[in-house]
């Protein structure tokens, strides 16, 4: 039988535990139990206690993923966000990772936005399989025209680095097809 007194007890252990020396590792023990959002919770207490420890970006990271794990893609969005003022600038891939959970919590405009910033940072291939994904997203945000639009710009910029005959340009032909497909079917 739980009482409201002892909610709070257990909560308060919990927090001093997470505010220790080695709250850190306790979270960890959460989270390989499954118990992702209590271990998100926990690494950011002891992030609280200790801003400066040396681990203190890795454990910022295992904290996303603990709320992208518990379903929690706000803490999860906001925590990578954090992720990326921390760390001075801005990463390719930590741009794509926050454009991926943007994505996944239908924040189209925003994944949008962060994936082409990371698009812009790169070159060659890499530059193009991440405008794939801004063409994706548009499409999933703004529906199949944009998408087909937005495909098609790829198609030409993949053709004029000359990836054409290689997985890009396959892969955007498939998607630009697919499309195409969806739209002839609606008519």
């Amino acid at each position: 039988q739980f009482d409201r007194l002892s909610l709070e007890t257990a909560s308060a252990e919990r927090d001093a535990l997470f505010r220790g020396e080695d709250g850190n590792l306790k979270a960890d023990e959460y989270f390989a139990a499954g118990k992702f959002a209590i271990a998100g919770e926990g690494y950011l207490k002891f992030l609280e206690a200790h801003p400066n420890h040396p681990d203190a970006y890795d454990i910022l990271r295992r904290a996303r993923n603990s709320f992208r794990n518990a379903g929690y893609m706000d803490k999860a969005i906001w925590a990578q966000k954090e992720l990326i003022r921390n760390s001075g600038s801005p990463q390719p891939a930590d741009l794509a990772t926050l454009a991926q959970l943007e994505k996944q919590n239908g924040e189209y405009a925003a994944a949008v936005e962060h994936v082409a910033e990371a698009a812009d940072m790169l070159e060659g291939s890499q530059r193009l399989w991440h405008r794939m994904y801004w063409a994706w997203y548009k499409q999933l945000g703004e529906g199949n025209e944009a998408g087909l639009a937005a495909y098609r710009e790829v198609e030409r910029e993949i053709y004029a680095s000359g990836y054409k005959d290689g997985k890009l340009g396959e892969g955007v032909r498939e998607k630009i097809a697919e499309i195409e497909r969806l739209q002839s079917a609606a008519r």
